[in-house]
Parts: C-alpha cells; structure tokens; sequence
C-alpha cells in the first residue's frame, strides 16, 4: 500500500473530525482514503501550473529534477571531515531550462575558474544559462574548500494570482476527474481534497472567483486545505 506526506496529512484531517477511515481500500486505484465506507476521497498536491512551450506544466514536475542535477554539479567533496566548504552558493531558476547537460557543464567550468582564482568580492552573481544563474559568496571560515548549495531562489514560483489559482485547480480536477471515471460507481460520493502549495493559507481570497468558472463534476465537494498544517482553508 503506497502512502504519502498529503494522504497522511489529509487523513488525520478527518479523523480528527469523527469520520471512520479507510487509506485506499481498493489498492493502488482511486479512492486515496474513504469515510465511513461510503464517501471517496481523492487526495493531491496543489501546485502551480505555468505554460511551458505553451503546455501547462506543474512546477513540481521538474524542480526536484534540475534540483538533484545542480547538486550534482555543484556540490563538492571536502578533503576531510572536519574542513568545511569554502564557498556557498545560491541558484536562481526559471523555465524553460533547456539543455540541463550543457548547463550543469557550463557551471562545473565557472565554478572551477573560482576555485582557482582568487575571490576577493564578498558576493558574485554569474549568468550559466537564461534560465540558471548562481550566487557565490565566500564563508567566514578560516580555512576550507569546495563549494556547497545552500539555497534555491525559483522565480516562477513566486507569483500567484487568481488566474493562476483556477488554472491549477482545474488542472488537478482534470486529472483526478479522469482518473476517478472507471471507479465512480463504487461509492456514493467523491469529495477532491487540495494540499495548497500555492498560497498555503490564502486560497480563500481566490475562492469565489474559483467557484464561478469551476465544474466540481464529479466530485460533490472540493476542499483546500493548507500542506503545512492539514487545516481546511476553503471549500468550494
């Protein structure tokens, strides 16, 4: 049986609110949880969708993908374990981010010019690709070497707006509704619950401009909870 953080989370959620509690009852196919043997629930992360090469892309999708790869790249061993990397850096994505090989290439080579060199600036930012750049600054350690991700800065997961919202909310409705279709006459009811990534605790300014242009078919309710805590925010 596979279990995750959202279908954990969510199912303390209604435990909490009295239901008794099944986690997919049918096996690896819809439902994700059901409520007192009679109420299916299908549960997934809300993430942001953005146009890439005009499909619609969820954020999640490929961040932990090109994340791994610049690790890769950047992060370096340390001659032993008591000496701490010299350098810690930062990146700065944005999609499309195009060839990863010759990126992740590019960067090993500008990182290796300033290892070499002598870094006198406190902070220096470098261009790798349109899409990549990468922060450096130099650790107040007296000794140490080798380079170290310390932080990921992902310009297209900064804004939001309604728009955006409803775009992603339809995008997990359309996938779920697609999957839930060969299994809706197994119970009487399907409820969609949403982990917000989006806005975590926000998702109520959006929600009456949701619910005029959404068809919650087939699912009688669709409920959006924030990821960090579980707690319902709105309903639509």
């Amino acid at each position: 049986m596979r279990q995750n953080r959202e279908e954990n989370l969510i199912a303390g959620l209604f435990l909490g609110q009295g239901y008794s509690l099944k986690i997919e009852p049918d096996g690896n196919v819809p439902p994700d949880l059901v409520l007192d043997d009679k109420i299916a629930v299908e549960v997934t992360r809300l993430s942001k969708i953005i146009n890439v090469h005009s499909s619609p892309k969820s954020i999640d999708n490929d961040s932990s993908s090109v994340i791994a790869k610049l690790k890769k790249a950047i992060n370096t061993p340390k001659n032993n374990e008591t000496q701490p990397h010299r350098y810690s850096v930062k990146a700065i994505i944005k999609r499309p981010f195009g060839n990863l090989k010759k990126v992740t290439s590019d960067l090993k080579v500008k990182l290796k010019e300033i290892d070499n060199s002598a870094f006198t600036e406190n902070e220096v930012r470098i261009e790798i690709s349109k899409s990549i750049s990468i922060t450096i600054s130099k650790r107040n350690i007296d000794s140490g070497n080798g380079f170290l991700l310390t932080g990921i800065i992902d310009l297209d997961a900064a804004h939001h707006d309604k728009e955006i919202m409803l775009a992603s909310i339809n995008f997990c409705h359309t996938s779920k509704a697609k999957k839930v279709e060969p299994y809706f006459e197994r119970y009487k009811e399907w409820w969609l619950v949403l982990s917000d990534t989006i806005t975590y605790n926000g998702s109520d300014k959006y929600i009456e401009y949701i619910a005029k242009n959404i068809c919650k078919s087939p699912f009688s309710r669709i409920i959006i909870v924030n990821s960090l805590d579980g707690k319902v925010v709105s309903e639509i």
